[in-house]
């Protein structure tokens, strides 16, 4: 099964995390812990650079290497290791791990292949948040990359999922249906009078599309 926190576990093992350390700093964070994936990442790595996995090497890992990997801001994070170029920090994106409500929308919206450009338009169009476009960038980032699953994957991803209400909206999200999908997350976009008019249509038109296949007679009235 494909795991949207990937990212952060290379960035735990390019960081000099132990195995031990790796899996407490996973806890920590409530994320799953694939063991699988675990060794499969610590020995693709190790196999790149050897000698800067071996415990006598003091040194930090090669800039270059780190950029072609795509960590350096969680590397940055992890380590407090500074790069000439400026990086967003990964505050925000934990945040938003401890976050339910936020949690709940962001996974929801990057489910149903909603951009990063328009989630970050809906987070902070909605919300009066705390969030950045840079926080909600990081944490699609390093825990919830789904942008390139198939639909297979997002399927077998969502079938994994224990908390009923996290999975109601996600097979909410996998039907493609991204504007019943918003409404369902109470985030459509707000607009002027006129437009709220068509809102209150679109409303009644998706309570008779979700109550018709349930309770048809309450659907009709």
């Amino acid at each position: 099964m494909a795991i949207p926190h990937l990212k952060f576990i290379e960035t735990l093992v390019i960081s000099k995390f132990s195995v031990d350390g790796l899996i407490q700093k996973l806890e920590d964070y409530d994320q799953p812990i694939p063991e699988k994936a675990i060794t499969i990442v610590y020995d693709t790595l190790r196999s790149q650079v050897p000698d800067y996995f071996r415990p006598s090497d003091p040194d930090p890992a090669d800039p270059d290497w780190i950029r072609e990997h795509d960590v350096v801001e969680g590397y940055v994070y992890l380590t407090n290791n500074q790069f000439p170029e400026n990086t967003p920090s990964l505050d925000g994106a934990i945040k938003i791990l401890n976050d339910p409500l936020m949690y709940r929308l962001i996974t929801s919206m990057a489910l149903a292949l909603i951009t990063e450009e328009d989630i970050e338009l809906i987070v902070n169009g909605k919300y009066n948040m705390e969030y950045s476009s840079d926080d909600v960038k990081m944490f699609l980032k390093y825990f919830f990359n789904v942008a390139e699953w198939t639909l297979k994957e997002r399927q077998l991803y969502v079938k994994s999922i224990n908390e009923p209400q996290l999975r109601k909206y996600y097979k909410i999200a996998l039907k493609g249906d991204k504007q019943h999908l918003l409404w369902k997350l109470g985030v459509t976009p707000e607009k002027d009078f006129s437009d709220m008019l068509r809102d209150i249509a679109q409303d009644s038109y998706y309570n008779f599309k979700e109550q018709s296949k349930i309770r048809p007679d309450v659907a009709q009235r």
